[in-house]
């Protein structure tokens, strides 16, 4: 009964809807990593010092069976089974707080009451509720290993921890940057191809004297004040950085240069720009612990869920199922109104 209770309670009852009925100041259910038995029961926030086996539901007038004299049934759920509930709910990821016991225990009730309902209605007997049935089954049983394997890979060991670090060290390194940015173009300007001209040829120069050594700041200055630029220069520095800041192509020169050294003359979209390290480190593994924990978490966890589908191909019947209608472009004859409406448009 509880079994089939619960395959059936996920997808009907919400856990947002339960939260809504209850006030949040409450801890929430701790999963349990046994179903039944005092070791499982001790592990809800409950705490509950019944016997397991006393009731904490009682429906009256509400049975499994179909009999005429419904005062004659009565449904019992004790600690034990409305706990292993509990249990499932927080094993699934969806555990809910001590004070949203009570409103599960409502919505338990009514649902036992709507279901014999539906069985004296012969709902239970149809094919099309065995076949939503078995779904449900499929789609909870399925969510649970999901589950199960999330909580298996959440935490990785130090040495998994310290092997991922030493393998992708660069991906951990960081930058002290300056940056010094020349716009390549002056609305202001009267003659805007002479500016253009002009701006590149300072550029190149400008990022051979700060490649020797000149301060960037002091440059980028000079820059702007030379070509007759009236906003204000943005600065230089750019703090710490990683590789992750950046496309590809330039993390991989911003990260090849050594303290000191500056990049070549980059062509941006609407600036030339050369970049200078002022310093380089590797981040201490202390520092970026928690950050391949979920690397790791997630590369475990995607390499899990590929050795359970990665071989399933389901051929589907083409003349059964249809391909998704796709929305028509802007130029196909389908989007563009005929002459007739849009005559009538005009009118």
């Amino acid at each position: 009964m509880l079994r089939a209770f619960l395959v059936f309670f996920f997808p009907v009852i919400s856990i947002s809807w339960l939260q809504a009925q209850t006030t949040p100041n409450q801890l929430p259910v701790q999963p349990a990593t046994a179903s039944t038995g005092e070791a499982s029961s001790a592990k809800t926030a409950l705490k509950s010092s019944l016997p397991l086996a006393e009731a904490v539901i009682t429906v009256p007038g509400v049975c499994d069976s179909m009999i005429a004299d419904s005062n004659a049934c009565v449904t019992v759920i004790t600690r034990e089974q409305f706990e292993d509930l509990l249990n499932g709910l927080s094993q699934a990821g969806q555990p809910l707080r001590p004070d949203q016991a009570k409103a599960l225990a409502q919505a338990y009730a009514d649902s036992l009451a709507y279901a014999a309902a539906a069985r004296k209605a012969g709902i239970e007997d149809r094919p099309q509720f065995k076949a939503f049935m078995n779904y449900q089954h499929l789609r909870v049983l399925a969510g649970l290993y999901r589950h199960t394997l999330e909580e298996k890979y959440k935490s990785p060991s130090p040495e998994d921890i310290s092997s991922y670090y030493h393998d992708h060290i660069a991906d951990f390194e960081e930058v002290s940057l300056r940056r010094l940015m020349i716009p390549k173009n002056n609305p202001g300007a009267k003659d805007k191809e002479e500016y253009q001209t002009k701006a590149l040829q300072l550029a190149h120069d400008l990022r051979e004297r700060a490649a020797k050594g000149e301060d960037f700041d002091d440059v980028e200055s000079e820059a702007y004040t030379t070509l007759g630029l009236t906003i204000a220069p943005p600065g230089t520095q750019m703090g710490k950085r990683r590789r992750e800041n950046f496309v590809p192509e330039e993390a991989e020169e911003i990260f090849a240069l050594k303290p000191g050294d500056a990049s070549k003359l980059e062509i941006e979209s609407s600036s030339y720009v050369v970049y200078k390290v002022d310093s380089k480190r590797a981040l201490p593994v202390d520092q970026v612990k928690d950050e391949i924990k979920k690397l790791l978490y997630k590369q475990a966890l995607d390499n899990a869920f590929k050795a359970i589908t990665g071989r399933v191909h389901p051929e589907l019947n083409p003349r059964y199922f249809v391909e998704p209608m796709k929305p028509p472009s802007a130029n196909s004859p389908e989007a563009k109104p005929s002459s007739s409406e849009s005559i009538k448009a005009s009118h």
